[in-house]
C-alpha cells in the first residue's frame, strides 16, 4: 500500500461546484449554506434556462457572508459557485421542493 504524504506547500485551488435543475412548473428552487437559504420559485411554464438564470441573480444578489464568498454565475443550464478565495471550500446542498443536482 502506498504511502500518502501531506505537503503544506501545495497550490490552493478555488472550489467550483454546479447545480443543475430538474424543471418542474411552480416550484420552489432551494440552495443551502451552513442552515442558511437563498430559494427561487419558477412559474408555471418553466424552462432550465429561466431557473438557473433566476436561481443564480438569487445567489448573487445574497448579502449573507457565507453566500457572498462565493462568485455565482450561469451558462443557461446551470449555475454555477466558484470560491472567491483559492483554498476556502464551502457546502452548498439543494433543500426545496424543486431538485438541484449538486456536483
Amino acid at each position: 500500500m502506498p504511502t500518502v504524504i501531506w505537503q503544506g506547500n501545495a497550490r490552493k485551488v478555488a472550489q467550483v461546484t454546479t447545480l443543475t435543475p430538474v424543471v418542474a412548473n411552480s416550484t420552489v428552487y432551494t440552495a443551502t449554506i451552513n442552515g442558511k437559504d437563498v430559494s427561487y420559485t419558477s412559474d408555471s411554464s418553466a424552462t432550465a434556462q429561466e431557473i438557473v438564470e433566476g436561481l443564480q441573480s438569487a445567489l448573487a444578489l445574497a448579502t449573507d457572508g457565507d453566500f457572498t464568498e462565493v462568485t455565482w454565475t450561469e451558462d443557461n443550464a446551470v449555475v454555477t459557485g466558484t470560491a472567491a478565495t483559492a483554498g476556502v471550500p464551502f457546502t452548498v446542498t439543494s433543500t426545496g421542493a424543486g431538485t438541484l443536482t449538486v456536483s
